[in-house]
């Protein structure tokens, strides 16, 4: 998946980067909500089979950095804005989700057959502070780095529960182990 956004961000943007992901980690609602940014865009839908919903973390700082390089600005400096998303961030935001969950389709495929639902782009994470904060959710964290311009990170949470009920069908196949013959023990 980290490649396939690589070349994502190279064709949308012209700009080289390396998206690393991080190993899965589960955490739960009340453990979400202070880890997030201040300036971001949480962008909300349902992926059948999965039940509930799952979320998309992306983060101001790199929303800015897009829309800097989506409109011609790659040679200067990304400015520092406070407060919400403005709106071209949102806007390029919902782009970026639509084509993080097309890819996420394609790579999934043949593991998973995912159908994403509606998108709703919030610019503020009250429809996470909505759940019960005992909610669990397995999240993929990616780091994005362009060169020394910029690096960050965004996260994709998928319901707990539901990725378990899938866990036999996500996990790797496991090769059948060829079954050792037992030599008849020697007697005198």
């Amino acid at each position: 998946h980290a490649e396939v956004l690589e070349a994502l961000l190279l064709r949308n943007f012209g700009q080289p980067a390396t998206v690393q992901p991080f190993a899965p980690l589960f955490a739960r609602v009340s453990d979400l909500l202070p880890a997030m940014p201040e300036r971001l865009a949480l962008v909300s839908t349902e992926i059948k089979p999965l039940e509930g919903e799952s979320h998309l973390e992306l983060p101001g700082s790199l929303l800015s950095f897009l829309v800097n390089q989506y409109f011609g600005g790659g040679h200067v400096a990304t400015p520092k804005l406070a407060g919400k998303v403005t709106p071209s961030e949102q806007r390029l935001g919902e782009q970026i989700a639509k084509d993080i969950l097309r890819t996420m389709v394609e790579i999934w495929s043949d593991r998973l057959a995912l159908q994403p639902g509606d998108l709703y782009i919030d610019i503020t994470p009250d429809r996470l502070a909505l759940l019960p904060s005992d909610m669990g959710y397995v999240v993929l964290t990616y780091m994005i780095t362009c060169g020394d311009s910029f690096r960050g990170e965004f996260r994709l949470m998928l319901p707990y529960e539901a990725m378990e009920l899938q866990a036999p069908r996500l996990m790797p196949a496991q090769q059948e182990q060829p079954e050792v013959g037992v030599e008849p023990e020697w007697e005198a």
